[in-house]
């Protein structure tokens, strides 16, 4: 409360002893510019208010009120910030007071983008996100970690942490100022450990007789994770970790992923399912036969598996059926036995070649016929 004063001089213009201050303010909040006046005499003194050159009107029940020489805004809105005076008056004349720039600060209580939790491997490059809440003036953006400001260079409001080390692991806040101060929800930057992926049976290949059954299990050791299987690393053909195959058949041979997803992480599994028959005997020797279609990506790489049953002591041979210039093909072996060739990269006139595969030194009446569909 302020206590009016009386002048010690009689017949005299009053004397202001309090200016009007340029202010700085919330918005949707009370406030008061205040002109505190000395007067001969209180009964005739009278004090008007001017915002922008207007004079402003009062009403004891609206939202402008004058109450101890003080102009108060009992709810403080945009269109109140302006350049406020007052003229304080009496018998003997009158004194204006200094102008006063009223400004408004704005912050909205929400984030635009809040920070999220995340976990990351040591060396990784990690993005924390922030849009700070819509403001005027428009807020500054920092970051602190584990209650600590940070000094990093910020990329559009976002925190980059360029390879991550252990001491980067702890909890890190958006923080918005204007004059106001916003905090974002807390964000946890954790370590991340690959998880371990297996297949049952642990075999990365398993050769079948045609009309044979197999049971294939993935696990994971992070429940976390969701699994799907892919078969040939293009059509998904289950969502859950478990493949059950009654009674196998040649287009059914081919690899079979495990894929692990858990939010941006990905991890495989492989499996080679290599179908053949032996229905025929000749010169009293088994003679095994396989045929599958294998479906390939234009200018991708691909790899191609002989499906005749894998033998140790027996190498494998390759050769192209149905195309006479073997020099536009090029291709690696992956194994030392030869059971696997890469094709760097597929080209259009590869469709619909035929790899035959067969055992070095034995029947060439044993045969693996892959055909490629070039996509």
């Amino acid at each position: 409360m302020y206590i009016l004063e009386l002048c010690q001089c009689k017949n005299h213009p009053p004397i202001l002893i309090e200016q009007p201050q340029d202010m700085i303010a919330e918005l949707d909040k009370p406030m008061a510019i205040h002109c505190r006046t000395e007067s001969s005499s209180l009964d005739d003194l009278h004090i008007d208010w001017y915002k922008d050159g207007r004079l402003v009107t009062t009403d004891p029940n609206a939202r402008i009120i004058t109450e101890f020489m003080a102009l108060h805004i009992i709810n403080t809105m945009p269109q109140d910030a302006g350049i406020y005076y007052c003229i304080a008056k009496n018998s003997y004349g009158q004194i204006q007071s200094r102008k006063a720039r009223i400004q408004f600060l704005k912050l909205d209580k929400e984030f635009l983008i809040s920070p999220i939790s995340t976990s990351a491997s040591i060396g990784e490059r990690i993005r924390l996100r922030c849009q700070p809440p819509n403001g005027s003036p428009i807020p500054i953006v920092y970051w602190t970690k584990d209650g600590k400001n940070l000094s990093i260079p910020l990329d559009n409001y976002d925190l980059i942490l360029s390879s991550i080390e252990k001491s980067d692991f702890g909890s890190y806040r958006c923080i918005a100022s204007n004059g106001l101060i916003r905090q974002s929800s807390i964000a946890y930057l954790t370590e991340f450990h690959r998880p371990n992926i297996t297949i049952q049976p642990s075999l990365s290949r398993i050769d079948l007789h045609r009309g044979q059954s197999i049971d294939l299990q993935c696990h994971i050791d992070n429940e976390q994770y969701n699994i799907e299987w892919y078969f040939n690393n293009n059509n998904q053909i289950i969502q859950n970790n478990h493949i059950h195959i009654s009674s196998i058949e040649f287009n059914q041979s081919g690899i079979y992923t495990c894929i692990g997803r858990l939010e941006k992480y990905k991890f495989t599994k492989e499996i080679l399912l290599a179908v053949y028959d032996n229905n025929n005997i000749l010169n009293n020797e088994e003679i095994f036969f396989s045929q599958s279609i294998l479906k390939v990506f234009l200018g991708r790489s691909a790899f191609i598996d002989c499906q005749l049953p894998y033998k140790k002591e027996n190498k494998i041979s390759w050769m192209i059926v149905n195309h006479t210039n073997l020099d536009n093909i090029k291709f690696d072996y992956e194994d030392k036995y030869q059971y696997r060739l890469k094709i760097n990269r597929i080209k259009d006139f590869y469709h619909n070649i035929l790899f035959k595969c067969y055992y070095q030194n034995k029947n060439i009446h044993n045969q693996g016929l892959i055909k490629l569909n070039v996509e």
